[in-house]
């Protein structure tokens, strides 16, 4: 996830459009559609290996021999030559496209796996904090693939931190290549899923609890008065261990499944929320869709696009563990509002960084980087709390009955909400940007100095006059006249006027319209929220309805 999240920097730098850009943001659709396999995960597996790591062991260790077996071509795709060098003509975004599909289709798969181990892993008053487990484990892990592809594989960067680095000799070096990068994370993926495998059981009496006490093997619950069951201590008591599961008995475990996800689509409850979490990302989508990709359009280095990553990753792990979430619902709001501020705050300091690299004169210093740290923290943190909150809520309402099928459902109609809005928004921005010409009437220093040293005091006083009131007010006129003014220069003084170009950048259009659209959705929504949250957990169960 980690790479792919790399990939669209690396192909802006290589001059690809924000449309083929929109293309490669459907990689992540897998996670989106993954309900449709999930009873597969939850029923079909190896007992005596373990229920959940039937399938993500396997998966990982085939992903990280993915990942090793056909660097090169990945490297190719990029727009790189064998020996790492840049060449925009060798890129295929859709080439791209379809070998992260399937590296999602694949992660997807696992993460089925680990949803559903987490609600046997951790207690009844602890379930909520998988989130906060699973949110710590992806950021870390997004963040070595993400930010190490980029400093490692960067000049710039090798070229900063060079008395850092061992044996770095030649000026616009790089650490890494590109192609060596994913071979050592298909190298760590095999070792980190070993380690996994081999020390890290999967206790069979968590998988019997959970299936004789679901109607999903249709078998009956433990008596307590038998003798049987698990002690207080967590240790089997007398409990026979359970045959080993059948691939007939999986397909009607599959089955079963299938029913009990259709019964969860009933709920008037899960209906109300799907609605509200399918459509929560189009307020805030355009900021998080457009901003990095856009200020590397106007010139800014992906290195620094990433400056402020390390900073940002360790609040972001750090406050959803200290903050305690009572009403998660109440405080995904709280934190929402906050959103839509900062992105706002994020449209004037992107403004203020296209400016700055558009013009050679200004050097972006440590004024620029301080706001800009300030936005990328805030973002990064907001954006953490938001998929804790949620998180949180979807493990403190699910019915264990079908396992990892329930906030894998959850989960699925979460990420349609923001894959569609982020593509869409993607796709747009070029075509919303406008290009126009006006009349420019600019009274430079250089002007009024040169006038008034010819002496010319009338004229002076005349100019001074307009540097006074109009200085650098830009006056647009759409007229048949325009045509005939000479195009503006940097190397003549604007007197009487000049054509300059201009143009309305569709990043800015798109984050005004989303805020809108923002305030709106919350202004309808925040009753719909207040209300899931008031709900009793009976509302959000299966078990007792199919019964």
């Amino acid at each position: 996830m980690g790479l792919s999240g790399s990939i669209p920097l690396f192909l802006k730098e290589r001059g690809v459009s924000l449309q083929e850009i929109a293309l490669f943001s459907f990689v992540s659709m897998p996670f989106s559609l993954k309900i449709f396999w999930a009873p597969l995960v939850d029923s079909l597996y190896i007992k005596q290996f373990g229920r959940r790591k039937s399938w993500i062991v396997p998966i990982q260790i085939f992903c990280g021999v993915i990942l090793m077996t056909t660097a090169s071509y990945v490297n190719k795709w990029i727009g790189n030559t064998p020996e790492g060098e840049i060449a925009p003509e060798n890129h295929n975004v859709l080439a791209l496209t379809l070998y992260f599909t399937f590296q999602f289709f694949l992660m997807a798969t696992q993460d089925i796996a680990v949803d559903g181990w987490a609600l046997t892993l951790l207690s009844t008053k602890n379930v909520g904090y998988a989130t906060v487990c699973n949110n710590i484990g992806q950021s870390v892990g997004y963040f070595l693939a993400f930010n190490g592809l980029i400093a490692f594989t960067d000049p710039i960067w090798c070229d900063r931190h060079q008395s850092y680095i061992p044996h770095y000799t030649k000026h616009g070096d790089v650490l890494i290549t590109f192609e060596s990068f994913i071979v050592c994370i298909g190298v760590l993926f095999i070792v980190s899923t070993a380690i996994i495998g081999i020390f890290k059981p999967e206790y069979p009496e968590a998988d019997k609890i959970e299936e004789e006490t679901t109607p999903l093997t249709g078998g009956s619950s433990i008596n307590s008065g038998t003798g049987s069951g698990v002690s207080p201590y967590g240790h089997s008591e007398k409990v026979k261990p359970a045959p080993q599961t059948h691939w007939e008995e999986g397909l009607q475990h599959v089955y079963d499944t299938f029913k009990q996800s259709i019964t969860l689509f009933s709920l008037a409850s899960v209906q109300l929320l799907c609605l509200v979490i399918f459509t929560r990302k189009w307020g805030i989508a355009a900021a998080d869709a457009g901003m990095t990709l856009k200020l590397q359009e106007y010139g800014m280095p992906k290195v620094d696009i990433v400056t402020f990553s390390t900073l940002s990753l360790i609040m972001s792990l750090v406050l959803p563990t200290i903050i305690k979430i009572t009403k998660p619902l109440e405080m995904w709001l709280f934190v929402f509002k906050l959103k839509l501020v900062v992105d706002v705050g994020s449209l004037f300091f992107f403004q203020y960084a296209a400016y700055s690299y558009q013009n050679p004169e200004i050097e972006p210093g440590y004024a620029f980087f301080t706001v800009f740290g300030v936005v990328t923290i805030s973002n990064q943190i907001i954006n953490s709390l938001l998929f804790t909150c949620m998180g949180y809520f979807f493990n403190m309402i699910a019915d264990a009955d079908i396992g990892g099928t329930y906030i894998t459902l959850l989960n699925a109609v979460m990420n349609v909400g923001s894959l569609i809005p982020n593509s869409i928004i993607l796709w747009l921005m070029p075509m919303l940007t406008f290009n126009f010409q006006y009349e420019a009437k600019i009274i430079s220093s250089t002007c009024v100095e040169s006038v008034a040293g010819s002496g010319s005091g009338s004229t002076c006083e005349l100019l001074h006059h307009f540097k006074t009131h109009i200085s650098m007010l830009m006056n647009i006129i759409y007229n048949g006249n325009i045509n005939k003014l000479p195009i503006c220069s940097s190397d003549i003084d604007i007197v009487i006027g000049c054509v300059k170009n201009g143009n309305i950048d569709g990043y800015t259009i798109c984050v005004v319209s989303s805020t809108v659209i923002g305030l709106i959705w919350y202004s309808q929504s925040k009753h719909i929220f207040r209300t899931l949250q008031g709900y009793d957990k009976s509302r959000w169960a299966i078990s007792k309805r199919q019964n």
